[in-house]
């Protein structure tokens, strides 16, 4: 049952954890979501095809034209805003955000707002204290949903999609070294918990380990499990998205990504259409070159003094706000170390050339084809004018 009280739900990730799954489940069934009393709508707040900064590898804003900047189903964006926008910018998009926010829960008891990054930009400015100032002032709870990973799977998959996604050149090892307590990749997940909790109170906050097998094996999905959260237990009625909303590539793949990375490392408009290029291909050849046996960055040991050292924030965290004493119930998640094989590699590498020369050979094929079609138009067009001028001084 969903609360009488009007309700602003926040999904705020963390990445990694079937958030654009969940996305396209709300999008594709936000008619039947407005029928059931929620709200799950683009406020329209940004350009999205507009100029904007970016900060490249070396930690510099640069403008980048025509950069698609914010994918259209992270409604919930506003409300962290744009690292590279100017604080006051920031601020002006999120209170006239709220204030439509505020215009639908007029409409509708509920509305959902989602965005994986506010899980990592929490701490940068004071917008949560603002959002709850203003539900405060308008009479609306505000509840945040946030699914979590065990920390060594987490770190594994947010390398490979870093990887596939942005820039990055560096090593796994220097990966790990780097940012494995920083709060941009957030593990320290009682940290950011005790930051929610603190201004919008326990209570409101919905903490879900991300744990699909068990939810499978209850006869359950991420979609069900999300929609339970917001008070909709129901969900036959609802389509579900088909295919993966963000495919993942093979650590090999990963691998040769990591190394072409260093071409497309500068956020200009081009290079930012060649790494596109570049994912595209390391994707459909993962599709083609699936690993056989389970893999991770970890090895058994690693893996191990890694839990170790979460080992009583999790159980904190259980105990909070699961009432139980273990986080994650899933349990062992290991898989053999990868390792740099060169034979492996090689077959990877023929894989990937074969498939990029087979896609430059029919993107040629193409524009020959449309380039004989222009001139056999051209000619068409010719051979009317002519015979109509004929016409004319017969």
């Amino acid at each position: 049952m969903t609360d009488q009280k009007r309700t602003l739900y926040i999904h705020i990730g963390v990445r990694k954890t079937g958030t654009s799954a969940i996305q396209d489940f709300l999008d594709l069934n936000k008619a039947r979501l407005y029928k059931d009393g929620y709200i799950f709508r683009l406020p329209k707040l940004y350009d999205y095809d507009r100029s904007t900064r970016i900060q490249n590898s070396k930690g510099e804003y640069v403008v980048v034209e025509n950069y698609r900047t914010y994918p259209k189903l992270r409604n919930g964006i506003f409300l962290h805003g744009n690292s590279g926008d100017p604080h006051e910018e920031n601020v002006r998009r999120l209170n006239k955000g709220l204030r439509i926010i505020k215009k639908w829960l007029d409409e509708k008891p509920n509305v959902i707002l989602t965005d994986e990054h506010i899980s990592r930009d929490w701490s940068r400015w004071d917008f949560l204290k603002r959002v709850k100032e203003f539900s405060e002032k308008n009479d609306f709870n505000v509840k945040v949903i946030i699914f979590l990973r065990k920390q060594d799977v987490f770190l594994d998959s947010f390398y490979r999609q870093d990887v596939k996604d942005h820039f990055p050149t560096e090593s796994w090892d220097s990966f790990l070294a780097d940012n494995k307590h920083s709060d941009i990749i957030p593990t320290n997940y009682e940290k950011m918990l005790t930051a929610f909790s603190r201004i919008f109170g326990k209570d409101n906050i919905e903490v879900i380990p991300y744990e699909p097998g068990i939810w499978a094996k209850n006869g359950g999905s991420i979609f069900s499990v999300f929609m339970n959260a917001i008070g909709i237990t129901d969900i036959r009625h609802y389509e579900l998205p088909g295919g993966l909303s963000n495919e993942s590539t093979t650590y090999n793949q990963t691998e040769i990504m990591r190394i072409l990375n260093r071409l497309t490392e500068a956020h200009e408009p081009l290079k930012v259409s060649t790494k596109k290029f570049f994912e595209k291909a390391s994707i459909d050849c993962s599709g083609l070159s699936k690993e056989e046996r389970k893999l991770s960055y970890f090895s058994d040991e690693e893996r191990r003094k890694l839990m170790e050292e979460y080992k009583d924030e999790n159980r904190r965290i259980a105990g909070e706000y699961l009432n139980r004493e273990e986080l994650f119930l899933s349990g062992d998640s290991s898989g053999e170390k990868w390792e740099y094989d060169l034979l492996a590699m090689q077959e990877e590498m023929i894989l990937y050339f074969g498939y990029v020369t087979k896609q430059l050979h029919e993107e040629i094929q193409s524009l020959k084809e449309n380039s004989l079609s222009f001139h056999s138009i051209k000619l068409k067009l010719y051979r009317i004018k002519k015979k109509i001028l004929n016409r004319l001084y017969r």
